[in-house]
């Protein structure tokens, strides 16, 4: 037990030296490979050259939470200025977006691993089991100096998975490009603290969405489902602010798109779908940076996203093309009453596919919507898990919305100002189709052009008029009338 022991010690010691050795390398010219490079041999598994999937994904959470603490203190205390630990427990609920992050690297070193032309074949959480020229179970692969050992992944526990560091490389360049960032911003905070990062670098800031209340953020400033978000691309890291969720504005999509309309800065759209085929939570949805509109078609740049998040990480980006028809579908909104229902296309929120069938699609029922696997604009990929049978969902019912600004403070600032002018201008408009003038109005009023009951008894006398006539007065009548026969 004392070797034991020993041994272990060592091992830390040696991890600790290759972390504070680290510190040189992230600022270093090579950049984010270097980082990673420092962040896998913390985390190497013996002396096989792998390191377990999930202890690189927990190092760079906490590291990011180390980032944030350091650079804003005040969010980790009580009010006596005191550090208060409860503000990070976490649940094992909130644990899963860590292990749906692990999972992705899992499944991307599982890829890379094998044939190009293999097709896979997923569980229920997505995670690679085997593929369709094989019956035998996705292996996990170690090297060691000796040759290659395969385990079965169905024996070995989800946390103890290993990869190789190009697969670790290749998955956070193209996934999740933050998670490089992590490790850098660290030593940063500590060697420099308060002064501003060089601009060819850029840092990792921990979201943060303030005191506001969410369904899907709890404790909001530990959150892993934050970390994982601010790892998928720049706009989500720094400051955001609550659009819309059905906690608090229900099931309405004239509050949703009055959320929505005018506000021009990136959005991220947060969904937990229920179905009646599958127990896993599901959290999935889509990143657009452009301002949002209504229209009948598409709209949008290239600088947008699709995503899962839980049970496994997955993020599908643009394909690139634009020879193709219907390549740069990015993003949808259209509601019945701007063509009253003529138009015959889909009424709601779209993300890629066709405005008769998005890809992600949020109805203005909010019934029936759709999350497909495959469209011309963004890359191939489920939003939805698989279902007991291993076969692809399409249908969601809504359990859990979210819309939030996203980008930091200035952005979301400018965003929700140009959101302000735009419903100014719709209440003036509003106000001027209110606005009526009373002559005009007396003058149609009068002709008819207004149907109106008021002047009906002039018609009618006007009408009887030439039926009746009234003669003089007669002194044989004694001074009766006498109509006309």
């Amino acid at each position: 037990d004392e070797d034991e022991d020993e041994d272990e010690d060592e091992d830390d010691e040696e991890k600790l030296n290759t972390f504070l050795n680290g510190m040189t390398r992230c600022f270093g010219r090579r950049g984010a490979r270097s980082a990673l490079e420092v962040v896998f041999e913390c985390c190497l598994d013996g002396n096989n050259g792998q390191a377990k999937a999930f202890d690189l994904i927990d190092l760079g959470y906490r590291l990011a939470l180390a980032c944030d603490l350091l650079c804003s203190p005040e969010k980790a205390t009580d009010e006596h200025g005191n550090l208060d630990p409860s503000l990070y427990i976490l649940s094992p609920d909130f644990e899963l977006a860590l292990v749906g992050m692990s999972r992705s690297l899992w499944n991307a070193s599982q890829k890379a691993d094998s044939s190009p032309s293999a097709a896979y074949r997923f569980d229920a959480n997505g995670v690679i089991r085997g593929n369709d020229s094989s019956n035998t179970t996705a292996s996990c692969t170690t090297h060691s100096n000796t040759g290659n050992a395969t385990a079965s992944s169905n024996q070995t526990p989800e946390k103890d998975r290993t990869i190789s560091k190009t697969s670790f490389f290749e998955w956070a360049e193209t996934s999740f490009p933050l998670f490089s960032a992590t490790m850098p911003t660290f030593f940063h905070r500590i060697l420099f603290p308060g002064m501003p990062f060089g601009p060819s670098r850029t840092p990792f800031l921990f979201p943060n969405i303030k005191s506001q209340s969410s369904a899907f953020f709890d404790p909001p400033i530990a959150s892993p489902r934050l970390f994982s978000f601010a790892c998928m691309s720049p706009s989500l890291n720094g400051a955001w602010h609550r659009l819309y969720t059905t906690d608090s504005d229900g099931l309405s999509f004239n509050r949703l798109q009055l959320s929505l309309l005018g506000y021009d800065g990136p959005t991220l759209t947060i969904l937990r779908a229920t179905n009646a085929t599958s127990t896993s939570i599901t959290t999935f949805g889509a990143f657009t940076r452009s301002a949002w509109k209504e229209s009948k078609d598409f709209y949008g740049t290239s600088d947008c996203f699709l995503y899962q998040m839980e049970p496994t990480a997955a993020i599908m980006r643009p394909r690139g093309g634009t020879a193709v028809e219907g390549s740069t579908n990015y993003m949808y909104c259209n509601s019945k009453a701007r063509s009253k229902g003529f138009d015959q296309l889909c009424h709601g929120i779209g993300f890629g596919g066709t405005n008769l069938q998005p890809r992600l699609y949020i109805s203005e029922t909010f019934e029936k919507c759709i999350a497909s696997s495959r469209d011309m604009t963004f890359e191939q990929g489920p939003l939805l898990p698989l279902d007991p049978n291993g076969n692809l969902q399409k249908y969601f019912e809504i359990h859990t919305l979210e819309v939030w600004g996203v980008g930091g403070d200035d952005i979301v600032n400018h965003a929700l100002q140009a959101r302000g002018r735009q419903r100014d201008i719709m209440d003036a408009n509003i106000t001027k189709a209110k606005k009526v003038d009373k002559a005009q109005f007396m003058d149609d009023f009068k002709s008819g052009l207004i149907e109106s009951k008021a002047f009906k008894h002039r018609d009618e006398i006007r009408g009887n008029a030439a039926d009746c006539g009234i003669d003089e007065l007669d002194a044989n009548t004694h001074g009766t009338y006498q109509y006309a026969k």
